[in-house]
C-alpha cells in the first residue's frame, strides 16, 4: 500500500516482528490462547499511550470488556489516568461491530474514521485501534474479508494504525490465506509463533502454505500448456512448433520447480537426479 509512505510521521508498532511503522499500516496477529491475545493487547497499547496516540480495543471472546480493563491496568502504568481523560476506550463487539444484531462496514469503517478525526482534533498524534474477530460467524467470512479488503485500501491516506486480531483454530489454510493476503503485515503469537514453534509444527504449516499457493500457480500454468498444445496441432501454425514446444517445456520446468519448492517447505529430503551433459 504505497499511500502509507506518503504521511508524515511514523508510528512503533509495539510488536516483537515490527519496529516503526509508517501511518496508515493494517496487522493481522493470529493467535491460539487468550494469554497470547492479552500479550499482544498489552504491548501494542502500551506502546500507543505512551506515545501520545488515541487507542480503542474491541473485544470479543475469550476477553470481556471488563477482563480487558483489568488486562491493561495490571500491565500499563497510569493506566487509569489515561482511561479517565480518555485516550483509551474498551468496548464489546455487540456495540461496535454488530449494533442492531448487523453488520454494516460502511458504518464501521465510518465510525473508525470519526474516532480518528476526534482524536487529531483534540491533539493526539493519530489512533491506535484493534479489534478481535471471534464474533464472526462462518457464513459471515466473505463479509468481514470485504470489509478487511476495504480497509486496506482506505487505511492508507490517515494516521491510523489498525490491528485485527484472529483466533487461529477455527480457519483453515485457504482462509487464513485470505486474512494475511488482506492485510500489508501479518504475524503468529503464542504456540503458532515461528520462532517458538518446533521445527515439525513449523515445516507443518509453511508447507500447507506453500502448497495452498502453488495450487494457485499450478491452474493457470495448466491451462496455458493445454492452449499451446491445441495451437501446436494446427497444421496452419507449424512454422510456430518450435516456439511452442520451448514455451511447453519451460512451462514444465517451472512446474518442476514449484514441486522442490513445496517438497523443501514441507521438510522432504531433495531427490537428486544426475544427469550427463
Amino acid at each position: 500500500m504505497q499511500q502509507a509512505q506518503m504521511l508524515q510521521g511514523r508510528s512503533q508498532a509495539g510488536l516483537d516482528l515490527f519496529a516503526k511503522i509508517p501511518w496508515g499500516t493494517h496487522i493481522c496477529g493470529f493467535y491460539k490462547k487468550k494469554s497470547d491475545l492479552a500479550n499482544i493487547a498489552v504491548r501494542y497499547f502500551k506502546t500507543g499511550l505512551e506515545r501520545n496516540e488515541y487507542c480503542l480495543w474491541v473485544v470479543a471472546e475469550p476477553i470481556s470488556v471488563d477482563e480487558a480493563e483489568r488486562i491493561l491496568e495490571e500491565s500499563i502504568d497510569c493506566f487509569d489516568t489515561y482511561r479517565r481523560k480518555g485516550q483509551i476506550e474498551i468496548l464489546s463487539s455487540e456495540d461496535w461491530y454488530i449494533k442492531g444484531g448487523n453488520f454494516k462496514s460502511e458504518s464501521v469503517l465510518k465510525a473508525w474514521l470519526d474516532r480518528l478525526n476526534w482524536a487529531l482534533g483534540v491533539g493526539y498524534k493519530g489512533a491506535r485501534v484493534s479489534g478481535n474477530m471471534t464474533w464472526v460467524e462462518k457464513e459471515y467470512f466473505k463479509t468481514l474479508m470485504d470489509y478487511e479488503a476495504e480497509i486496506e485500501k482506505k487505511i492508507g491516506n490517515y494516521k491510523l494504525t489498525a490491528l485485527c486480531t484472529y483466533q487461529l483454530e477455527p480457519y483453515g489454510i485457504h482462509q487464513i490465506m485470505e486474512i494475511i493476503n488482506n492485510h500489508q503485515l501479518s504475524f503468529f503469537n503464542g504456540e503458532y509463533r515461528f520462532d517458538g514453534l518446533n521445527r515439525y509444527a513449523s515445516m507443518n504449516l509453511v508447507g500447507k502454505m506453500a502448497a495452498s499457493i502453488a495450487h494457485e500457480i499450478r491452474n493457470p500454468m495448466t491451462t496455458v500448456r493445454g492452449f499451446l498444445q491445441l495451437l501446436q496441432s494446427n497444421e496452419e501454425l507449424q512454422n510456430y512448433n518450435s516456439y511452442f514446444s520451448l514455451m511447453i517445456d519451460e512451462l514444465d520446468q517451472a512446474d518442476a520447480t514449484i514441486s522442490d519448492f513445496v517438497s523443501l517447505a514441507r521438510g522432504e529430503k531433495p531427490v537428486v537426479v544426475e544427469k550427463n551433459y
